[in-house]
C-alpha cells in the first residue's frame, strides 16, 4: 500500500495544480506571452466539470486511504508470521490516516465550491467582450415579420420587429 499512497499523493498534487493554474490562467497566460484566445488556460465549462470530477474523485480515493491506514494503526502484534501484515510504525500509519482524512474534507470542500461557483468562474470571462457587432448588420426580410400592436400580422405598413 505504501506505493499507492505514494502514487495518489502524486496524481493529488498534479490535480491541485492544474486546478490553480486554470483558475489563475489569465496571470500564466500574460507571462507565458500566449495567445489568450486559444489558451488551454481560459476556464470553461468543460474545464469546471473536469476540475469538480477530479476533486470528488480525489476526494474518495483520500478517504479510502484514510480509512484504511486508520484500520491499521489499531493494529495488534500476532505471534504467526503473516506475509503482508506487518504491525509496525504506528505512527507514520497515524499520520496518513491524519493527513488523508484532511485532504478529503480540502477536496470534498473544494468540490463543493467549483459546484457553487461554476457559472461565476466559467462564464464570468466572456471571449466576445471585444466583438463590436450589433443586430442591424444581420437584420433581413427573411428575420423580419411584420407585426401589429395587437400581434396580428399585417401588410407592407406595418413597423417591423426581430422574432
Amino acid at each position: 500500500m505504501g506505493f499507492n499512497t505514494f502514487l495518489i499523493t502524486i496524481i493529488s498534487c498534479v490535480q491541485n495544480a492544474t486546478i490553480f493554474a486554470v483558475l489563475n490562467g489569465e496571470h500564466f497566460v500574460s507571462i507565458l506571452n500566449i495567445s489568450a484566445r486559444h489558451s488551454f488556460l481560459n476556464p470553461s465549462s468543460f474545464h469546471m466539470g473536469a476540475m469538480f470530477g477530479a476533486s470528488l474523485g480525489v476526494s474518495v480515493i483520500n478517504l479510502i486511504i484514510s480509512i484504511y491506514f486508520g484500520q491499521m494503526s489499531r493494529c495488534q502484534n500476532s505471534d504467526t508470521d503473516i506475509p503482508q501484515y506487518k504491525c509496525e510504525y504506528k505512527g507514520a500509519m497515524r499520520s496518513i490516516w491524519f493527513f488523508a482524512g484532511l485532504l478529503f474534507w480540502l477536496n470534498a470542500a473544494l468540490a463543493v465550491l467549483i459546484a457553487i461557483g461554476k457559472d461565476e468562474l466559467a462564464l464570468g470571462r466572456s471571449h466576445y467582450e471585444d466583438i463590436s457587432i450589433s443586430n442591424d448588420e444581420f437584420e433581413s426580410d427573411a428575420t423580419r415579420q411584420h407585426i401589429a400592436g395587437d400581434g396580428r400580422q399585417q401588410g407592407s405598413q406595418a413597423t417591423y420587429e426581430m422574432v
